[in-house]
């Protein structure tokens, strides 16, 4: 179930993300996870995952934001991952 969540690392910013398990079995029966960062209250850019978190550049490049807010991003990744597992 996808949830919407305000996400506020304490340096300043919140994000407000989308996150959540995407339906389906993939081949390996590995879970494959979906994040949207909502830009300003609307629509955002998502990107899918599998139960690991990526380097911070490469969510910078999936998600088109800068090296700050990716590695805030995958901070968050990490503990949502971890808590679905």
């Amino acid at each position: 179930m996808m949830k919407r969540i305000p996400y506020e690392p304490g340096n300043g910013t919140r994000y407000d993300l989308v996150f959540g398990r995407v339906p389906g079995i993939t081949p390996d029966h590995e879970p494959v996870f979906m994040v949207t960062w909502l830009r300003n209250g609307g629509g955002g850019v998502s990107m899918t995952l599998r139960s690991f978190v990526p380097v911070h550049t490469y969510i910078s490049e999936k998600l088109d934001c800068g090296e700050v807010d990716a590695k805030a991003i995958a901070l968050f990744l990490e503990a949502a991952i971890e808590a679905e597992k």
